[in-house]
């Protein structure tokens, strides 16, 4: 089996990455404007290939920062030089075909051919087969909290990455606590799902019915005991992940109109039971 480098750095994704990276504006390095790669396009590419490949390859610090959530709270963020988003395009696009067929199929985010309105979709037909009984749940600050050995275990299930594993915990940094997905690294929504996706499977081993659209999560059940047992469920499995439920962003609720997941409401009872269309509905 050739080595994972190997698959990564192979013409074609190259070539898929670098038209990712084309177009933008930017330094790929400090020092060096894009438009200066653009014209020694083969030259560039293949130096970063050959240094992935012989373990040469030294990320660049990126510009970290944070913004403020609408709670208050600060979302740290972290912006690569292109010529570093250009290798984590590398070692997404060699990766993801890996990961995608383990996922758990009640997970929605950051997935080819999956979107929000059809995570909606699922939890509105759950709803309409009789669990009626909801409970929403926020893992609190999910990308800053999960930790980098977890992450990197659940890759070794999947493939080796030899060379590169220490470019990506440069490229994770945070050296002092080992912990979160810098939001703006390319490969964040995939590790991501690969480290929620134990959890997903545990709450489908426990016949909790589910949907999960990155770190937002609703679940499903007959009446209220069993979703209050669901949450407790999701607790217990998030905690074993190293994360945490958000106090305030966990709800237990019949489903209602006033509900509402991804910026879509949830049927009433009488809308769920009486409208053959209300799967269609805002």
């Amino acid at each position: 089996m050739k080595p994972f480098v190997t698959l990564a750095t192979q013409p074609g994704l190259l070539d898929t990455a670098w038209r990712h990276v084309s177009s933008q504006k930017g330094l790929w390095r400090p020092g060096v404007p894009i438009s200066w790669v653009r014209l020694h396009v083969l030259r560039h590419v293949g130096l970063l290939a050959e240094e992935l490949r012989s373990g040469r390859y030294e990320p660049d610090p990126p510009r970290r920062f944070s913004i403020q959530k609408g709670d208050g709270s600060e979302r740290p963020l972290a912006s690569y030089y292109l010529r570093d988003r250009f290798a984590q395009r590398l070692v997404l696009l060699a990766l993801a075909p890996r990961v995608e067929p383990i996922l758990h199929e009640s997970s929605y985010a950051y997935r080819p051919l999956c979107s929000s309105d059809m995570a909606v979709c699922r939890a509105r037909e759950w709803i309409r087969r009789g669990y009626i009984w909801l409970a929403t749940a926020d893992i609190a600050r999910c990308f800053e909290n999960i930790p980098h050995d977890g992450v990197l275990r659940r890759i070794a299930d999947v493939t080796d990455l030899g060379v590169l594993e220490p470019v990506l915990r440069a490229w994770l940094g945070a050296p002092e606590s080992h912990r979160g997905l810098p939001q703006g690294m390319v490969l964040s929504p995939l590790l991501c799902n690969l480290y929620l996706n134990s959890m997903d499977w545990a709450m489908a081993a426990r016949d909790v019915p589910f949907v999960r659209y990155a770190d937002d999560i609703l679940l499903f059940a007959r009446s209220r005991g069993q979703a209050r047992g669901a949450l407790l469920a999701a607790g217990a499995e998030a905690g074993r992940l190293g994360l945490a439920l958000h106090p305030d962003k966990t709800t237990l609720a019949m489903s209602s109109r006033s509900l509402v997941f991804l910026g879509r409401r949830m049927p009433g009872l009488l809308e769920a039971h009486q409208d053959e269309n209300w799967l269609e509905a805002a």
